[in-house]
């Protein structure tokens, strides 16, 4: 399989390209750019990097050259900002979704799958479904870093190790997130949380998605989301059907429509095969008000 980065010398397309390509599991990672030099450089500079270590092959590549990939991951944003809430990237990033898919669509005569990292993610994943004109699991957006911060969270107030737990976290990728916690287990074994703990948790999230807003160094969490990047990308290129969270399109699903929101999803060669939301009671009502408000951003788009 071959995959094409759009973005690939920034921060987040370079680092998902590293991590991927160390991981030997995709014939050729092909990096665009409008910066096509930077796009070179970390080609000629990765592409050797890798060489004890895989067999993929990196390069520098135009839109013109992604007919052959059957993943499109697009890492390309508007410059990074200080902001207190990823909805307010919703004015940045727009301007880039709909000459993005514009391109993609006319290149890729194979109707890839099109990963989609733009904040708001849930919202720029639904756009990026309707510009595409393809089936609902060809377009996912990546949100499955909430998961790992809840699992870290988790770790730090029980004192577990984190490669012991095994949790999700849905909903919106932003402050209507879904965290089931109920359903938490470490060794396989329920994690019992009190509401002090559970409210700990969340706080320990909040702050710490502030603190490194706040740092203002114009940087996004490129190592984080490259490491997860790179799991999505090998499940969707070993047609593994692993379930992981991320950003679907619904049409229907749940009671769900005209929507894209976080959720566990099973993932394959064609995208996403099957979502999932093993929901409680008050977990639904979390995932309702979740789907209410990404609806009203989407609202605000002019499609």
């Amino acid at each position: 399989m071959k995959l094409g980065i759009v973005g690939g010398a920034g921060l987040l397309g370079s680092t998902t390209a590293f991590v991927l390509g160390m991981r030997d599991v995709v014939e050729e990672i092909k990096l665009v750019d409008l910066n096509e030099n930077a796009a070179k450089n970390q080609a000629m500079d990765m592409g050797q990097a890798i060489l004890p270590f895989s067999a993929t092959k990196i390069t520098a590549a135009g839109y013109a050259d992604l007919g052959d990939c059957e993943v499109i991951l697009v890492t390309a944003n508007a410059s990074t900002r200080q902001v207190t809430d990823r909805s307010e990237r919703l004015k940045d990033n727009m301007g880039l979704l709909g000459p993005i898919t514009k391109e993609i669509k006319t290149y890729c005569k194979q109707d890839p799958v099109v990963i989609i990292c733009a904040n708001p993610v849930d919202v720029f994943t639904y756009v990026g479904w309707k510009l595409m004109g393809s089936g609902t699991g060809k377009v996912i957006g990546f949100s499955s870093n909430d998961t790992m911060r809840l699992k870290w969270a988790v770790s730090e107030v029980k004192g577990v190790d984190y490669r012991d737990l095994d949790g999700v976290c849905i909903g919106e990728h932003g402050d209507s997130q879904v965290r089931l916690m109920d359903s938490m287990t470490c060794k396989g074994a329920p994690v019992a949380l009190t509401e002090d703990e559970k409210a700990a948790v969340v706080k320990l999230t909040g702050d710490w998605f502030r603190e490194f807003s706040g740092l203002n160094v114009k940087r996004s969490t490129g190592w984080t989301s490259g490491v997860n990047l790179a799991e999505m990308i090998e499940v969707i290129a070993t047609d593994s059907k692993r379930l992981l969270p991320c950003s679907a399109v619904f049409s229907g699903e749940f009671g769900y429509d005209g929507v894209a929101c976080g959720a566990l999803c099973r993932l394959g060669r064609g995208g996403v095969e099957e979502i999932t939301l093993p929901l409680n009671a008050s977990e639904k009502a979390e995932m309702d008000f979740a789907v209410s408000k990404i609806k009203d951003q989407i609202a605000l788009v002019q499609l």
